[in-house]
């Protein structure tokens, strides 16, 4: 559909306020966080048309942390990133230059040995 004054118009395109993360609250150094982006249009069906997705992660130091997205031709994208240091990761995610709900994200980067499993010790 076309309009003069507005230009084209799609109504399956992917909206922020529509769209939705499942990030870790923690996660170990050296170990790939994994991260599952569903995109909605504004009837909040997922969206047909890929969504122009950035994945930004930053240490405690605010230095940027590699990140890869992957778009997987439904509707949803897969992102991943690997934290080298303790502290907290600061995630954004955008669409279309703008936060998508819930973003930014903060995950925990814990060293294996610093982390208190609780439960039982049980010998064998």
């Amino acid at each position: 559909m076309s309009y003069p004054q507005f230009g084209h118009v799609l109504y399956d395109d992917p909206l922020p306020e529509n769209t939705e993360a499942v990030v870790p609250e923690w996660t170990l150094v050296g170990k790939e966080v994994k991260i599952d982006i569903t995109d909605h249009d504004h009837n909040n069906r997922r969206s047909k048309e890929g969504g122009q997705f950035a994945v930004e992660a930053r240490s405690s130091r605010g230095d940027v942390i590699p990140s890869t997205i992957q778009d997987n031709k439904d509707g949803s994208y897969s992102a991943s990133l690997v934290a080298n240091e303790t502290g907290e990761v600061k995630l954004s995610i955008t669409i279309k230059g703008k936060l998508i709900k819930g973003s930014p994200y903060n995950i925990l980067v814990h060293q294996y040995s610093a982390l208190n499993i609780p439960g039982k010790v049980v010998n064998d």
